[in-house]
């Protein structure tokens, strides 16, 4: 019975000294985690469909664009001009591998970072369009509603649902590494 006790204490001890060392750890990381922030915004991870997603995201009052409104928009010159956004909510390590050509990164999980700029990018452009990886991918939707809170004009606002998965079925092209570096490539199979 004094080994059981013993080594209850033992695990204990270990787990006082563990989680208070992980949380300033944490807190410390530039990468850390919003202890207090609810990354899943009250979203059934379990819906899984894009009818569903249409759904969830007309009640929430956000618009969604097809692919081939994506694919006008992308290709019409004034894009190039700015008049359009494109807004990766990925994170910085999916985005630095591939994104749509010209997007901005808005990582949800660490949106203060980003706020202050892509506030500004929305607030100048035509229309807005978030994206995330597409399928069961939700960050875009987070997105949105982050932008939402910043105080973006919700007529500019648009998600598209099938996400980067669907540009890269299309044979469109990704660019790598920074925003503009002209570093185009194919998706990756």
């Amino acid at each position: 019975m004094n080994e059981v006790k013993r080594t209850l204490l033992e695990f204990l001890a270990v787990v006082a000294v563990a989680v208070p060392l992980a949380v300033a750890a944490n807190a410390l990381n530039p990468e850390g985690l919003r202890l207090r922030h609810d990354y899943f915004g009250g979203i059934d991870v379990s819906e899984r469909t894009r009818e569903e997603a249409r759904a969830r995201l007309a009640q929430k009052g956000i618009q969604i664009l097809e692919h081939a409104a994506i694919l006008e928009m992308y290709n019409d010159p004034i894009y190039q001009d700015g008049a359009y956004a494109f807004i990766d909510s990925r994170s910085e390590g999916e985005y630095q591998r591939g994104h749509i050509p010209g997007a901005y990164l808005c990582d949800h999980y660490h949106v203060e970072r980003y706020a202050e700029g892509i506030v500004a990018v929305c607030n100048s452009s035509l229309q807005v369009v978030v994206y995330c990886e597409g399928g069961n991918c939700n960050d875009s939707e987070l997105t949105a509603e982050d932008l939402f809170h910043f105080r973006v004009d919700p007529a500019l606002l648009f998600v598209y649902i099938g996400g980067l998965e669907e540009w890269c079925k299309n044979g469109m092209p990704i660019e790598k590494g920074e925003r503009g570096s002209g570093n185009l490539a194919e998706c990756e199979k």
